[in-house]
């Protein structure tokens, strides 16, 4: 599979193979249905898991959300074109599209595609309506952190953010060169300083665990074989331990609350204990 997606408000996975799209019940091990994508994702694609829908970008036709039901179009935005990044809240409140023609960052309506709000000279955002969250990166590589439609600015100094996840007022940030780092949106400041993790190279995506008590993070290797480890960090972003280790892979995807880790190889795993729960072979379950 090119591409693993999943969502705090579905139990089941959406994989992309080329333009079609899947959804895995990882319970049953079984495709629950497939249909073929509006156009082919190229990665700028998101699961909305409480609609059942899929939101792709293409550069050249806009935004389009499908449903994954039936594969009918529930809405298109032919506007949001150019899009770099596409993202979803983490509470799926909205569908962020970041673009560089011009430099914005809109966030569309999930039920409608209208466009709600424009992050003008940024470059990425991400929302959490239910901690009151929403950063964006402006051009200079900083974070706006908003409250109340007012912002406060806190360097980041970083070309980009690779993921970033929200938590009882914290904002935990992977980017380049596996660096982690921790902001307190409440106050609008860094808790923890971009830290970069020994070894690694990258870091995502990133979750918090099932009691929310420590930071989940793929982190990529690549000078160990194997390449890819599922490891914990504490709220400080110190390393607490090596949960399960593997090869590399496409990408990842946390599950059930942050119970499991699932990869584009089929490879599932327990994120407490890192034991291996299941081996899927998605061309086997696309067939059957």
């Amino acid at each position: 599979m090119e591409t693993i997606l999943a969502s705090e408000h579905a139990s089941n996975l959406l994989t992309v193979d080329e333009n079609h799209l899947c959804l895995i019940d990882v319970k049953r091990g079984v495709v629950e249905r497939e249909v073929l994508a509006e156009f082919p994702p190229d990665g700028r694609i998101v699961f909305a898991g409480r609609r059942q829908y899929a939101v792709i970008a293409n550069w050249d036709k806009g935004v389009v959300c499908q449903s994954l039901a039936d594969g009918r179009i529930i809405w298109r935005n032919s506007k949001a074109i150019h899009a770099t990044e596409l993202r979803l809240a983490a509470d799926e409140s909205s569908v962020i599209v970041s673009r560089n023609i011009p430099p914005e960052t809109l966030l569309l309506d999930p039920d409608s595609g209208e466009i709600c709000r424009r992050f003008k000279q940024t470059t990425d955002a991400f929302v959490d309506r239910a901690e009151s969250g929403i950063v964006s990166m402006s051009l200079d590589s900083d974070l706006n952190i908003w409250r109340s439609n007012e912002s406060i600015k806190v360097a980041w100094g970083v070309f980009a953010i690779f993921d970033g996840h929200f938590l009882k007022g914290d904002f935990f940030v992977s980017g380049p060169s596996g660096a982690l780092a921790a902001y307190d949106i409440v106050n609008g400041c860094v808790r923890v300083l971009p830290k970069k993790t020994a070894n690694s190279v990258r870091i995502t995506p990133i979750h918090c665990n099932a009691d929310q008590s420590a930071l989940l993070g793929v982190v990529f290797e690549p000078d160990s074989k194997p390449c890819c480890v599922l490891m914990a960090f504490d709220r400080e972003l110190v390393p607490l331990k090596r949960i399960a280790e593997f090869e590399l892979v496409h990408g990842a995807a946390f599950c059930d609350s942050g119970r499991k880790l699932c990869t584009t190889s089929g490879k599932l795993f327990d994120t407490v204990s890192g034991e291996l729960l299941a081996k899927f072979d998605w061309q086997q379950m696309r067939s059957s």
